[in-house]
């Protein structure tokens, strides 16, 4: 289903989502589509609710831009900015890290510091749980 969303509509409903994939449950496409938005790759379109819902790729802002660059596509620049945050401070929370990218999904930053923590250079720090967790450089 990722590939619907990302390269066949620039949005999509849970009816087109069913007729694209043969699924025919409604429930398993909101399922899927929950997940997407989990993971920091689509986003609820605004203005459109209930049986009028449609979701889009993360980043979209403009139906007719093809120069619209998506939230994945910026994670490099975002893990940059949280190792430049960690130059001169010594943790970083996702809060922060929200504040300071912009971003409003604590999802899309909890995968930008796993992204950074499976490159070797942040870890979790210690002692914090997972709701309060706190990141340093390692």
């Amino acid at each position: 289903m990722d590939c619907i969303v990302c390269y066949k509509f620039k949005e999509i409903t849970n009816k087109i989502a069913r007729n694209e994939t043969g699924i025919r449950s409604e429930g398993t496409i909101k399922q899927a589509f929950s997940r997407l938005k989990d993971r920091g790759l689509i986003e609820a379109v605004p203005g459109r609710a209930r049986s009028n819902a449609a979701w889009r790729k993360i980043g979209i802002n403009d139906a007719d831009s093809e120069n619209t660059i998506s939230m994945y596509e910026m994670y490099p620049q975002y893990e940059q900015l949280v190792m430049d945050y960690l130059v001169d401070h010594e943790e970083i929370d996702n809060r922060i890290a929200r504040q300071m990218t912009g971003i409003e999904s604590g999802t899309v930053i909890k995968n930008i510091f796993y992204r950074l923590r499976n490159k070797g250079l942040i870890k979790i720090v210690p002692g914090k749980s997972r709701i309060n967790a706190k990141w340093c450089k390692v």
